[in-house]
């Protein structure tokens, strides 16, 4: 029995198992993603969790067996390990494989457009030995990636994309618009009143763990960052959430104290809002799942009260569980 801790209050569930197959499951009747768990020996054993079904389908994708779901952009799954990466249709099943690239670690990978749209760009935040994150990008169809480290006089942190367009996060706060013209990519700092634009850092000096990520609401006004933030006393524990939505059309950056009728869905690379959640979700709240653990959180972002779920039970903690979205 899993243990919790604080105001956690503890919720298990036991789903029915179905048939397997070699292709997620239909998500026309979903409105809320699926909660994918990768596991057995070589990950290659795919369940898929409906949350307001509380139902679990079991596949074996060949493409995703090994890999971690590292993003999603266009409805496509962007997978991979430190050297490999693809993306994965789940719809189609469509597989397109990307040049390798040699890293350490790859925190971000996001599409500037849709894979078949002449202009997409794949872009790579990674890191190899003790080097800072650098920045890799590509076309589909390249044999290899393009790597530019030197971004200016700030290390990247991260990377999201609007309207569009790419922009990097940089370890100063400030913000930077990316643009690749042939094989060069340029840089450009966003201004505002003549001084960088920064975002806000709410990490007290106490806390050195977090895990921060933009979210793209999928429209043409915001971008959300979240800021999952750990006890200074206990590493793995989230203590609480913060939120800002970040305005580029008029540069503002501002804290949001609850998200109404909203949930978020939140994995280790990724995340998405939605704003019509589907029947006993819990609106105001984030769905997440961490690293290395077979559970299923739910945070209220109004009394900080965690609830746990236990969505696969028979599985091992080192599972990998990541959402996708429809």
């Amino acid at each position: 029995m899993a243990e919790a801790r604080g105001r956690d209050l503890p919720e298990y569930v036991q789903p029915r198992e179905l048939v397997d197959y070699d292709r997620p499951p239909a998500a026309t009747a979903q409105t809320c993603p699926w909660l994918l768990i990768s596991h057995g020996k070589e990950y290659q054993k795919h369940t898929f969790f409906s949350v307001t079904e509380n139902k679990r389908y079991t596949r074996e994708i060949p493409c995703l067996r090994n890999k971690t779901l590292l993003g999603q952009s266009y409805g496509w799954m962007i997978c991979g390990d430190n050297e490999n990466c693809n993306l994965f249709n789940p719809v189609s099943t469509e597989d397109i494989q990307l040049p390798p690239l040699q890293a350490d670690k790859i925190t971000n990978i996001l599409l500037s457009k849709a894979p078949h749209h002449p202009d997409c760009l794949v872009f790579i935040v990674a890191r190899s030995g003790p080097n800072p994150y650098h920045l890799a990008f590509c076309k589909i169809g390249d044999e290899k990636f393009v790597e530019e480290s030197n971004l200016g006089h700030s290390a990247l942190v991260d990377i999201f994309a609007f309207k569009g367009k790419v922009y990097g996060l940089m370890v100063d706060c400030t913000l930077v618009a990316f643009d690749v013209i042939g094989s060069t990519l340029r840089t450009t700092p966003l201004v505002k009143d003549d001084l960088p634009f920064q975002i806000s850092n709410p990490l007290p000096p106490e806390n050195i763990m977090s895990h921060n990520v933009f979210i793209d609401l999928n429209n043409d006004e915001e971008v959300w960052r979240v800021y999952k933030i750990y006890s200074p006393c206990f590493f793995d524990e989230v203590t609480h959430f913060r939120i800002f939505r970040l305005n580029l059309n008029d540069m503002i950056c501002e804290e949001l104290e609850s998200i109404g009728e909203r949930v978020i869905f939140l994995s280790p690379y990724h995340g998405k809002v939605y704003s019509k959640p589907g029947p006993g979700l819990r609106i105001n709240s984030i769905y997440y799942v961490e690293p290395d653990d077979n559970r299923l959180y739910v945070h209220n972002l109004e009394n900080r009260s965690r609830l746990l779920k236990l969505p696969c039970p028979n599985i091992r903690k080192d599972a990998s569980m990541s959402w996708v979205f429809s």
